[in-house]
């Protein structure tokens, strides 16, 4: 299949790598960038527990480790994950103490108040997030500190070569893999400023005039595949929330 992976940079080449592998003919255009910043940390002391929302936050934290002094201090406190991909990330760092939740900050929130028994949590975030899990947690005993490492930028266009699969009736783009809903929003949004930009005579530019033939979208959630159904997309939704669940769904497609 031709497939059109839109993950981050970081996650879309091993993502890549691995579905190439497999036989599958594979366009990069990442429509969320990854941008670091230089939010200063608390101190560990002050902390009690840690909580990810994203293998992109795992990887900000990561990145402020000058050695392995820094790691030891971080790591030696438990840390919550929102779902498998998190877990994966911290599973890479070798994080001793991991509680994973199924996906959502709903069932993050349902974690936290199940299994921790302390005061004073740091949130490691992005600038845009999905969901309140302070308020969520805003009738507990919990403090919940939040340290923006990064800025999850949507990009501006779609890579010239994902332009081109798009309109492409030769070799057809199959679908488009999507993980979250930002970036099913951000997608579908690119896909029209491309139509607009190619039909400036008309006042009106739908998804569906696009072409005849939409790419399926390949979603990691139902809440994604409602998105890409109401922009009116062919979808098709992973059995669970996580990286094996969507190389299923490719798999049987």
């Amino acid at each position: 299949m031709r497939l059109l992976v839109t993950r981050p940079a970081a996650d879309a080449v091993p993502l890549a790598e691995q579905l190439a592998a497999l036989g599958h003919d594979i366009i990069i255009s990442p429509v969320i960038h990854i941008e670091a910043n230089d939010t200063p940390l608390p101190e560990p002391e002050s902390v009690q527990a840690l909580v990810f929302t994203s293998a992109n936050g795992v990887r900000a934290m990561a990145a402020r480790f000058a050695d392995k002094r820094d790691y030891d201090l971080w790591a030696k406190k438990p840390a919550y994950a929102v779902g498998p991909q998190t877990c994966a990330a911290l599973a890479k760092l070798h994080w001793p103490r991991v509680h994973q939740a199924a996906g959502d900050v709903e069932s993050l929130a349902a974690t936290l108040k199940e299994s921790f028994g302390g005061t004073h949590i740091l949130h490691i975030a992005g600038r845009h997030q999905a969901g309140n899990l302070a308020g969520l947690l805003s009738q507990t005993s919990v403090s919940l500190e939040k340290a923006v490492l990064y800025q999850a930028e949507a990009a501006e266009a779609l890579t010239p070569l994902a332009e081109a699969a798009l309109t492409d009736e030769e070799a057809p783009l199959d679908a488009v893999l999507l993980y979250s809903k930002r970036s099913a929003k951000i997608f579908v949004s690119l896909c029209r400023a491309q139509y607009r930009a190619q039909h400036r005579a008309q006042h009106r530019a739908q998804i569906s005039d696009l072409g005849t033939s939409k790419p399926t979208a390949y979603c990691l959630s139902a809440p994604i595949a409602d998105q890409m159904q109401l922009a009116g997309f062919p979808v098709r939704t992973a059995a669970t929330p996580d990286h094996e669940g969507m190389l299923q769904l490719i798999a049987t497609a």
